[in-house]
Parts: C-alpha cells; structure tokens; sequence
C-alpha cells in the first residue's frame, strides 16, 4: 500500500552545447516532509536529454517503498515524455515515433525511457509537474547547481549514449 508523498525536483545539463555530445550532469532533490536527500551524478559523453532522463531515474531508484510520487522539472521533454503519454505510445509502437511513416524512426533514449516506465509502473504512483527554470523557486535552482557540480566531477562516458549521425560523421 502506497501511505506518503514525496517531492522530486529533477535536472540535467550539458556542455558545451545541450543537444550534442558534451560533459553533462544530473540531479536530484527529494524532500519528504522536512527531510532531504541529493542525488547528483554526471558523464563526460552524453546529452541534455539523457540527462534530464537520468536525474528522475536517480530519483526513483534511490527509493526505498512505493510511494506517492510529484517529480517537478523545468524540461518540457521529461515532463511531456510522460505526463503526456509520449513513452508509453512509443513503447506500444515498438520504440518507433511513427512506425507508419514513409521511414520510421525509433525514439532516441529507449534506454532510459524504458527503466523509468519500468521504475513507475512497478513501484510508484508518479505525477509529473512543469516548472519555469531560473525563476526563483529554492529547489529548482538547487537541482541547477547540483547538475553543473555532476558534469564538473564526471569522469566516465555515459555508457547508453549515442551520437547522432551528424556528430558521428566529422
């Protein structure tokens, strides 16, 4: 039986560039009542994207019983991937955004996806909420700071990362 409800402020971030291959890092806190935990980690070879995933996959697996779950993050791709419904359509479609398309293509960090829906549908009850980045709330900014501190201490490659063609191809 599901009995209390935790909060989860979730981050990544990569550098130079968020949507290519760079050093990123990842974050989260998770407040229940007065208490806190971080979670911070980071790869030298991966992406923003994968990152945002990371941050509330850390989150979750760091959890000890089932729980209520609010994960709040500033990326409209975590929120919307599922709060919206993208991961489970794509993973009903066998990982293809569109599979009727002239040439389907596949969802990029299946990886990731699949352990978090994993991860929500065995364990948790798990809502996900927008926030407007850089706008002042205390554990926003807090998961912000954490995910740089995660992609200046990275020193492994992220092991599920792959380059986009364009980057592959010099």
């Amino acid at each position: 039986m599901i009995r209390f409800k935790l909060i989860i402020y979730t981050d990544g971030c990569c550098f130079p560039v968020p949507n290519s291959a760079g050093t990123g890092g990842y974050a989260a806190v998770l407040r229940y009542g007065e208490s806190t935990k971080e979670i911070v980690g980071g790869f030298l070879m991966t992406n923003a994207p994968r990152m945002e995933l990371y941050g509330a996959l850390t989150a979750l697996e760091a959890l000890k019983r089932p729980c209520h779950v609010i994960i709040r993050s500033d990326s409209k791709y975590l929120v919307n991937m599922f709060g919206q419904g993208w991961a489970r359509k794509w993973k009903a479609q066998g990982w293809y955004l569109d599979p009727r398309a002239t040439v389907p293509q596949l969802a990029k960090n299946v990886d990731l996806v699949s352990r978090l829906l994993n991860m929500i549908d065995s364990h948790f009850s798990v809502r996900f909420e927008w926030v407007r980045g850089h706008n002042g709330d205390p554990d926003n900014e807090r998961c912000d700071k954490l995910a740089q501190q995660g992609a200046e201490e990275a020193y492994e490659p992220d092991p599920g990362y792959q380059p986009r063609q364009e980057e592959s191809d010099g």
